[in-house]
């Protein structure tokens, strides 16, 4: 009889533990982090903000592993060189740059503030008569602790903090497409497009001018040498500035979600991308209402009209 009331006073304390080991259901929690002003300028997705205090623009780039600042900058500024560390930056052209990097002791993007921080420092594009001048990039290692939202008809970028949000999480309400988001390397984020058929791997960068596709890939899928000779020239440059001639092929159908662009043009370029096969640019975001959910791996397009 000892033993039967001990087992089943062991029953209640097991039980009691069971209990209050259940979890608590959370519920889904979307805050408004910042809403940015923006212009598209020669392509780039700029935003105001500050650096050290002094007004500056911001380039938006989900493309970029980390955020950087120009040469210019720490001159104009008279940064600290950080002495322990450096960046490697790699060329989307697949040229390798390594720099020290140098402190800061604030940056703001629409009221959210980093102080104290050591940031990469390497090329930027140069913007004549911009006004406040372009010092830097806001790259992945910032922006992927948000969702955000690319409303660029209405010219305006908003950062959220989401939590707990699942699959019935519709930011942009109805309706509206929702696609899923492949995770890249370093906070990166990359969608499949499917090109005349074949399915691709789209690297979603609105640091990049163009949309722009890997000439391997494109000769993968069915555009050869002869016909990319007949086609257009580009001579442009992404964020890095490092210049990088391609050719504007028009692909007969580009599917992204429900979506169906038909002649798309693309650049065909030798891109050097260590996980995608193309990079999905900012010329894809500005007709289009965009939400890009890092917490959730989802990518939410608005239908026409909203």
């Amino acid at each position: 009889m000892p033993g039967r009331a001990a087992y089943g006073l062991l029953l209640l304390i097991l039980g009691g533990c069971q209990a209050a080991s259940l979890p608590r259901v959370q519920a889904c929690t979307v805050e408004r982090a910042a809403e940015l002003p923006v212009r598209v300028d020669h392509g780039l997705l700029l935003a105001p903000g500050g650096l050290n205090r002094h007004p500056v623009q911001w380039l938006l780039d989900t493309g970029a592993e980390g955020t950087l600042i120009s040469s210019d900058a720490v001159a104009r500024f008279a940064l600290e060189r950080d002495a322990m560390r450096r960046t490697t930056i790699n060329s989307v052209g697949g040229q390798v740059i390594t720099t020290a990097n140098a402190w800061v002791a604030s940056f703001v993007l629409g009221g959210l503030e980093a102080r104290q921080v050591s940031v990469a420092v390497g090329p930027l594009p140069t913007l004549s008569g911009a006004d406040p001048p372009l010092y830097g990039l806001i790259g992945a290692d910032f922006l992927a602790d948000f969702d955000i939202e690319f409303d660029l008809p209405r010219q305006r970028v908003s950062l959220y903090r989401v939590s707990n949000c699942g699959d019935g999480f519709r930011p942009l309400g109805e309706p509206a497409a929702v696609v899923p988001l492949r995770p890249s390397h370093r906070g990166l984020l990359a969608v499949d497009v499917q090109i005349d058929g074949q399915t691709v791997r789209a690297l979603i960068d609105s640091g990049a001018r163009l949309s722009s596709i890997r000439t391997d890939v494109a000769h993968r899928l069915g555009v050869d040498a002869a016909t990319l000779a007949r086609d257009p020239l580009t001579a442009g440059s992404g964020a890095d500035t490092i210049a990088m001639a391609g050719r504007l092929h028009r692909f007969a159908e580009v599917r992204i979600g429900p979506e169906v662009l038909r002649d798309q043009p693309i650049e065909v370029a030798p891109l050097a991308l260590p996980d995608a096969d193309m990079l999905l640019g900012a010329d894809y975001l500005q007709g289009r209402h965009i939400w890009l959910s890092y917490a959730t791996q989802r990518m939410f397009i608005a239908l026409a009209g909203r």
